[in-house]
């Protein structure tokens, strides 16, 4: 069966993407979680009565939280945020300004000590040597 006929992409060919507001919006809502379930596992990460294994699992879900996150904000940034001036110009009609914003300046994004009252990972042992074939002899 062709794809064209198939009903796993029928609705991506009839529903419409969503308009560029929509995106944004979709884009914080996710943002919005993503950073509440961050502070959820940052609060449990910070837990000195972790076993081992739940701590260095709880160390990893915030990582992948706080990647999300970046992920999120750098889509963001590739979207841009409309400026509320330009929008003004088009309402009235108006010629837009000579200085008109091409994209405006995001601000720096905030370093978080996370990791700093926690207890440093187990050691795992020396590296495995990788075998690709016997030795010889």
């Amino acid at each position: 069966m062709s794809r064209i006929l198939d009903p796993a992409f029928y609705e991506l060919r009839t529903k419409p993407l969503p308009t560029l507001p929509q995106r944004r919006r979709m884009l914080r809502e996710r943002l919005a979680r993503e950073q509440a379930q961050l502070d959820r596992f940052v609060q449990l990460a910070a837990d000195m009565h972790l076993t081992p294994a739940a701590a260095t699992r709880s160390r990893n879900n915030v990582r992948t939280a706080m990647r999300n996150i970046r992920l999120l904000e750098k889509a963001l940034a590739y979207l841009g945020e409309p400026d509320l001036r330009l929008d003004l110009y088009r309402l009235f009609g108006m010629d837009l300004p000579p200085d008109a914003p091409a994209k405006p300046a995001l601000p720096a994004p905030v370093q978080l000590e996370l990791f700093a009252g926690m207890p440093p990972l187990p050691a795992r042992g020396p590296p495995r040597r990788k075998r690709f074939g016997r030795k010889p002899g």
